[in-house]
């Protein structure tokens, strides 16, 4: 189910050399929608999602008929920080 009018979708993630691709099909009105994201660009999404594609796919919605990642600006800018560890 995507989005808050809980659209019912089928959902596939699919990778090549350098891009990521996010399939989504809606099975109510047979439309389907791809996003293409750059490795690196999916990979810190990922990231942002502690590498949980189920967390990713809970991002997805429509606005105006079309497929996008919720806060997309914010995740692409996550950065986790890892505390310094002395020897």
């Amino acid at each position: 189910m995507i989005g808050p009018h809980h659209i019912e979708c089928v959902v596939e993630f699919s990778m090549t050399k350098n891009k990521f691709f996010i399939l989504v099909i809606d099975l109510f009105s047979g439309q389907y929608h791809v996003l293409d994201l750059w490795n690196t660009q999916a990979q810190k999404l990922l990231k942002a999602c502690d590498q949980d594609l189920e967390k990713l796919m809970k991002m997805l919605d429509f606005k105006l008929g079309k497929l996008y990642i919720k806060h997309i600006d914010m995740l692409l800018n996550y950065e986790t920080y890892m505390p310094y560890k002395s020897r």
